[in-house]
């Protein structure tokens, strides 16, 4: 239940969207999600180097973690949210009464929703993406481990300067075709 008034923290509002008006929506959040990655992926860069130097001078200490499982999450999310703009662009008829009413749309499964949904090519890179992302938002944005001990959990072994330029084509292509060319926003 949402707590009504203010308090030092601020204030929740309720909003109703128009779900016509989805395609702003679903962008906006693509775009901040990709801002999120940036900012991540600079703190892990800035991380990870901070270690070698201290490796190289002797003077290691062992600090937080970077990140990388946030960051991720964040990348998938992001993928998620372009991919599901894109299926409502090519599939109106799914806003029924009011409310979004296709079983396909609530998976969270990035390559089926790319090939099979929006019969996308994907490239090797995006692909990797793709699963990389799937796994993230079972995993990291849910369950720290698996909740059946017959569930495999996940060990990533990245190149995070890679995955971030991948990301970012990835995301340019997908944003192209959301409408055939960029959306303003």
């Amino acid at each position: 239940m949402m707590q009504k008034g203010k308090t030092k923290l601020g204030k929740i509002h309720s909003l109703n969207y128009r779900l016509e008006h989805h395609e702003v929506s679903w962008m906006s959040m693509a775009y901040e999600l990709k801002r999120t990655e940036e900012l991540i992926y600079f703190d892990i860069i800035r991380t990870w180097d901070q270690i070698k130097i201290e490796r190289l001078t002797g003077n290691y200490k062992p600090c937080v973690a970077a990140p990388d499982k946030v960051y991720f999450l964040i990348i998938g999310l992001a993928i998620e949210n372009l991919l599901k703009c894109i299926f409502l662009n090519r599939h109106p008829e799914i806003i029924n009464e009011a409310k979004i009413d296709d079983k396909r749309f609530k998976s969270h499964n990035l390559i089926n929703i790319a090939c099979d949904d929006l019969k996308l090519k994907l490239n090797k890179d995006e692909k990797f993406l793709c699963d990389l992302g799937t796994k993230a938002i079972k995993w990291f944005g849910r369950y720290p481990m698996p909740l059946k001990q017959s569930e495999t959990f996940i060990a990533i072994e990245t190149n995070k300067s890679e995955i971030h330029l991948a990301f970012h084509q990835f995301f340019e292509r997908l944003v192209t075709i959301t409408k055939g060319k960029p959306v303003e926003i």
